[in-house]
């Protein structure tokens, strides 16, 4: 179930490459990949360690992976009209999830995610324990795990540059703090607003799409 997850990731990843690559701060990282968040539930405390290995990797798989100018920015322009761009810029953007996947030993040798009892206890380390219970946060670990087996079967292709069982565990986790989000921790900002009213729109797509199955 991807919604309009292409939509993000492209303007994440042209946020990052407009950036020089040896000065980029956690408050970018954050700045470019946090701005959909919509919901106050971070450990910021623990999710500042996840930001570095983060940062890491979209360096790696983004940053340089781009043309650079003497000044370091990146300049390969985003054309939106080609399906060759569009294409690259999510292959980068599933290859710098699965590092930060393993770079964190959350995935076999394969680089398929380890199982619940793996993954809760990684998960939870991230959220503030006033905003979500370990049962709500291992209802979204067993919801995503789920989904992005059924999205692998069905859409992965043979020649994939990387795993995309990270990217697609690590939106599904995104959507569904999102919508579960307690009202009082809510970002009521008319983006996030839209944001959520697109999200339940697309869930309820989906919903009725699978039961026409």
């Amino acid at each position: 179930m991807k919604y309009f997850q292409n939509d993000l990731l492209l303007e994440d990843l042209m946020v990052l490459q407009g950036r020089p690559a040896l000065t980029t701060r956690a408050s970018d990282s954050e700045e470019s990949q946090l701005q959909y968040t919509c919901c106050d539930y971070l450990n910021e405390e623990n999710f500042s360690k996840l930001q570095q290995t983060q940062i890491v990797c979209y360096v790696e798989h983004t940053l340089l992976s781009a043309t650079k100018t003497k000044s370091g920015r990146a300049v390969t322009p985003v054309d939106m009209f080609s399906c060759d761009r569009l294409s690259k810029l999510k292959e980068q953007y599933i290859c710098a999830a699965y590092c930060v996947a393993r770079k964190e030993n959350i995935t076999d040798g394969s680089g398929s995610l380890l199982g619940p009892d793996i993954l809760v206890p990684f998960v939870s380390q991230y959220y503030a324990p006033e905003v979500f219970s370990d049962d709500q946060i291992k209802e979204f670990v067993d919801t995503c795990l789920g989904e992005q087996k059924t999205d692998d079967a069905e859409t992965t292709p043979t020649n994939a540059k990387c795993n995309p069982s990270s990217a697609r565990f690590g939106y599904c986790m995104w959507r569904r703090t999102i919508l579960s989000c307690p009202t009082e921790r809510q970002d009521t900002s008319p983006a996030c607003d839209n944001l959520r009213d697109k999200l339940l729109y697309q869930e309820a797509k989906y919903l009725s799409d699978e039961t026409r199955r």
